[in-house]
């Protein structure tokens, strides 16, 4: 037998295996930029959307959602990038916790960094007990609340990693607002197009499948309802959780 350590949250777990065991490892493609190269190219050649600075009023309310410590996304890195180009405007940044359980202080302080911690008002989002406001209903029957803030916001900027998810497609864009600032009833709603009318997984809610996936349809056609005016930054990172590839709006395309 061998050992092996094994990343285990922010520690590692070390195992024994067989020695005839082999550890498979994925290929690698190192970025053609650095990291900050990477993030600028992307803000300054935006998909299908205006550039950030002509989006943006320097009097308008913005809310940026994030992600929680369930998704890396290098936010504390990424945000420092971006909020140099938004300084006038007033901002908000709230967590997009989904159902999950909220973070504590440290938990947050370790995703924004402890300059942007405490130069802005976060907010975390409760799917529970939170104030939400209707946006209307989907043709699959989701109900759409979503967290108030977005209604308060005259712009919405979606920063977060784009990533493999096993039933909704790719994980990023459109579902940091539905589930990610929705309320529970709404989440569930649409997490139930994971099963068949007879209660059998949907097998066309699956990882990377967009077109005819119940679960991602539903949030595209959620999003679209909400007519909320909002860009997208997503980024994928490797396996050391570095920036490869940085996208602005139409993120989850490239998963």
């Amino acid at each position: 037998m061998k050992k092996i350590k094994l990343k285990y949250g922010r520690k590692e777990l070390e195992i024994e295996i067989p020695n005839h065991a082999k550890i498979l490892t994925p290929e690698t493609n190192p970025p053609q930029n650095d990291e900050l190269e990477l993030l600028t190219l992307s803000l300054d050649n935006p998909i299908d959307s205006p550039k950030l600075e002509n989006f943006i009023n320097p009097n308008d309310k913005v809310l940026i959602i994030v992600p929680d410590k369930t998704r890396k996304a290098r936010i504390d890195f990424v945000l420092k990038i971006l909020l140099e180009r938004i300084r006038r405007s007033k901002i908000k940044i709230l967590f997009a916790n989904g159902t999950h359980a909220k973070q504590n202080e440290f938990e947050k302080i370790e995703i924004l960094g402890d300059e942007i911690y405490n130069s802005f008002e976060i907010f975390e989002h409760d799917a529970y007990n939170g104030d939400f406001i209707y946006f209307g209903k989907t043709k699959r029957g989701t109900e759409i609340f979503l967290n108030k803030l977005v209604s308060e916001a005259d712009k919405i900027i979606l920063v977060g990693s784009i990533t493999h998810h096993y039933f909704a497609g790719a994980g990023g864009g459109a579902k940091m607002l539905i589930p990610g600032v929705a309320s529970y009833k709404t989440a569930i709603q649409n997490h139930k197009l994971t099963l068949t009318p007879d209660g059998d997984i949907n097998p066309d809610a699956t990882n990377l499948k967009f077109e005819g996936n119940p679960v991602y349809e539903d949030i595209i056609e959620a999003f679209k309802i909400t007519g909320l005016k909002t860009l997208h930054l997503g980024v994928i990172l490797d396996e050391n959780d570095k920036i490869c590839a940085s996208f602005f709006r139409r993120c989850c395309l490239f998963a």
